[in-house]
């Protein structure tokens, strides 16, 4: 198989110069969770801090462990600037590739959804990627919605909210400043 330099999500920068050209610097995550998917959704931002053009390939990375069940296709769509040519260049179990295009001195944000299949009571986002960029995010917005048949055992990061939303259950969390020290995990048990 061809390969291809990439960069993984929370996006690793394949160089130091590269990484000082491009910043990843906001996410906004919604997960859903029912009975059999993990379905997560994001957008992602990123800065081009050069007078170029920046075309870059990057690697979207999916968890993949005995405990998790694989993953369905991933979609992604560049919110801006709006391109013609098909986002998504190839996808393994492992990740997919999509291309990043960034105007000079400019912002692109782009939108990357999966579905992950439920195989115990377990599920996983990788948020840890993001130490290769070397700095923080400015801006992390994490929300996580259950059905009320569903319950949180545990989770790697302690939600700032709980509320109910249309009979579901939605833990929201805000970061300024993050830098990921683990990934975004729960662990939950069905309640009747």
């Amino acid at each position: 198989m061809r390969r291809v330099f990439a960069v993984l999500l929370a996006f690793i920068p394949i160089t130091g110069a590269f990484s000082q050209a491009i910043s990843f610097y906001a996410e906004e995550l919604t997960f859903t969770l029912q009975q059999d998917w993990f379905d997560v959704e994001g957008t992602y931002f990123f800065r081009n801090n050069t007078p170029d053009t920046v075309r870059q390939l990057v690697f979207y990375p999916l968890p993949v462990a005995d405990d998790l069940g694989l993953a369905g296709a991933v979609e992604a769509e560049c919110l801006y600037p709006l391109l013609d040519a098909k986002t998504i260049a190839g996808q393994t179990e492992k990740g997919a590739h999509f291309r990043l295009k960034i105007n000079p001195n400019d912002t692109a944000v782009y939108k990357i959804s999966y579905r992950q299949q439920i195989t115990s009571n377990k599920a996983v986002y990788i948020l840890t990627s993001t130490k290769k960029w070397k700095t923080p995010l400015e801006k992390s917005v994490i929300k996580l919605n259950m059905p009320m048949n569903l319950a949180v055992t545990w989770l790697s990061y302690d939600a700032d909210s709980i509320i109910f939303e249309n009979d579901r259950l939605v833990y929201k969390w805000l970061y300024t400043d993050f830098m990921p020290e683990n990934d975004f995990e729960l662990q939950f048990k069905e309640v009747r």
